[in-house]
């Protein structure tokens, strides 16, 4: 099989297998992830695909983690434990109102992972 043959099966499949839809929308995905397309998008092009998909895996894990410790940062309530008003497990061991006073709950809505702990303290 001539080269050029080969070149132009090549050529062709990579125009077929290119999302024309997805580039058009995407002024309306979230800038992060249009980042990531268009990064992975040349690195595949100019660089390697292995190269390319291992990029897009990583930054794509870094800004998941980024995304999801933000979500649970929004959502953390602190209050004491006298006012946090929920009946306690250790109710029965009366806790003296001093002590009840310097105690506080922290509580957390949405997911919790390693990528929250630096928040957390």
């Amino acid at each position: 099989i001539p080269l050029a043959v080969l070149a132009g099966i090549l050529i062709s499949v990579g125009v077929g297998i290119i999302d024309y839809k997805g580039i058009r929308h995407i002024r309306y995905i979230p800038r992060a992830d249009a980042v990531v397309m268009i990064i992975v998008l040349s690195l595949t092009v100019f660089v390697d695909l292995i190269q390319a998909v291992a990029a897009g895996m990583i930054m794509a894990s870094v800004l998941f983690m980024k995304q999801m410790s933000d979500q649970v940062t929004s959502e953390v309530k602190i209050s004491s434990l006298r006012t946090s008003g929920k009946e306690l497990p250790w109710d029965d061991e009366k806790i003296p109102g001093y002590i009840a006073d310097k105690i506080y709950v922290k509580h957390l809505d949405g997911p919790l992972f390693f990528g929250f702990a630096p928040a957390f303290q």
